[in-house]
Order: structure tokens, then sequence, then C-alpha cells
């Protein structure tokens, strides 16, 4: 609901629409499905069955419901950055990670875990961008602050920039998020 709230705060000109408003799909369409199997469709079919009955019925429906997201959310584009696509794809992410990981849990016979090993090693690979990520934080990366004359003011950050400011009059920006007192 917070999520629905800010985003229809906005009152300022950002792309919004549907993928094939934005783009041409039949181009795009090998990029689109690189994404799919590189963000799920890898790890989905790696990941193990499940084999407890009780365990297994359990989870299928969250399976199929954050397949489901994580295929269509794509293709509603709103905002410069495709923030919708990016905020909304999280809960579906990480149903996909505990089921994953239950598979990965209950894997019973030389097959399952043969999967586990490959899938354990596909994980590992796409967690390297994070660790590097990290290990860049905990080297001094991360801590030189940007001087005060390198901060860009309002009127320079372009067009892509108006997506993250409203008027202040919308109810997300008047009950949740309300300005404090301006500082002297």
């Amino acid at each position: 609901m917070v999520t629905v709230l800010y985003i229809g705060s906005n009152n300022q000109e950002y792309p919004h629409g549907f993928l094939w408003e934005k783009q041409n799909v039949l181009s795009t369409w090998p990029t689109l499905l690189l994404v799919y199997a590189v963000e799920f469709g890898l790890y989905a079919w790696l990941c193990p069955r499940v084999e407890r009955e009780g365990l297994a019925r359990l989870h299928r429906g969250w399976w199929w419901l954050a397949l489901a997201m994580l295929v269509a959310a794509p293709w509603y584009v709103l905002g410069t950055f495709n923030d919708l696509t990016t905020k909304s794809v999280i809960p579906a992410l990480i149903v996909l990670q505990v089921w994953i990981a239950t598979a990965m849990i209950s894997a019973h016979g030389d097959e399952a875990r043969r999967r586990v090993r490959v899938l354990v090693a596909v994980l590992v690979i796409g967690s390297m961008a994070s660790v590097a990520d990290l290990m860049r934080g905990l080297n001094g990366g991360l801590s030189d602050p940007f001087p005060v004359s390198r901060v860009r003011r309002m009127h320079q950050l372009g067009p892509g920039a108006a997506q993250l400011f409203s008027d202040g009059d919308a109810p997300f920006w008047r009950w949740l998020a309300r300005p404090g007192a301006p500082r002297r």
C-alpha cells in the first residue's frame, strides 16, 4: 500500500506504459528471454523436486505465483529506471529463494544431489557482483564523501529526476512522509 501511495503521489512527467508502447518487443525479446533465464529460469530448471508431499503442496502455490510475477513484471514500465519492476519482483525473488532452499535441503537421490551441487555453483557465481560490492565497501571504496562542489542542484538533474518529485499535496506526502521543519 505504501508503494502504491508513493507511486500515485508523483505528479511529474515520467515514463509509464506497457512494454510494447515503449520499445519494439519483436527486436528486444531475446534480451527479455535472457533476463528471464538469468533472473529465475536457470534456478527453476536446476531446482530439485521437493519430494515430501505436504511440504510441496504448501509451497507449490507460492512457487507458481512467484514465477508468474517474475514473468509479468517487466511488461509494464514505470519510471525512468523501471522502478515498478525493480521493486515489485523482490517478494517473488524471496519466495524463489525459500523454494530453492527447501528443495536443496530435502533433496534425496543421486540426481537431486547433482542438481544441488550445480545449483550451489550457479548461486555462488550469481552472488559475485554482491560480494564485489561488499568488498569494495569494506576496503574503503564507499567512504569518500562527495565534495559539496560536486553535489548537483535541482536544475542540473535533468528530466529523469522529475519522477522523484511531487508538489507534496498527495496523500503519501501528507500522511506518511510529511516533511519536517526546515533546519536553520
